[in-house]
């Protein structure tokens, strides 16, 4: 399940949930693809600093990679999908879903095409009230 933003809320894997800094409680660096991430690690700015006026959904594309080194070194893989670049998917689930609607389509994740589906839950009270996709 993913929030309005586009960050995920529910994962069937725990651990892709886009979470935040017991210390600080600001949130964590959501998984990058390698091309944001180098963006990122030469802006000498903190994740939130960089991304508040970076453009969301940028050029996604399966042709772009994921952020390894994060991967490899930090473990965290929160998904954010604003900026998963490398998952073109997530633009879809947005586009599909920002009038209330909902449907299937089919991606390509880890070379094994998948039918994917999204639907906007609908939700009548809070921000949500008077909103297409709630």
């Amino acid at each position: 399940m993913w929030d309005y933003e586009g960050k995920s809320i529910a994962h069937p894997r725990d651990y892709s949930i886009l979470g935040y800094d017991k210390n600080t409680g600001e949130r964590v660096m959501p998984w990058l693809s390698a091309d944001l991430a180098e963006k990122y690690y030469q802006s000498n700015k903190n994740i939130n600093e960089f991304l508040k006026d970076y453009p969301k959904f940028e050029e996604q594309s399966l042709n772009k990679k994921p952020n390894l080194k994060q991967l490899k070194e930090d473990g965290n893989v929160g998904l954010d999908c604003r900026y998963l670049n490398f998952a073109s998917q997530c633009e879809g689930w947005m586009q599909l879903t920002e009038n209330g609607g909902y449907g299937s389509f089919i991606i390509n994740w880890s070379n094994v095409w998948k039918l994917t589906t999204a639907a906007a839950i609908p939700y009548y009270t809070g921000k949500y009230a008077n909103s297409k996709r709630g």
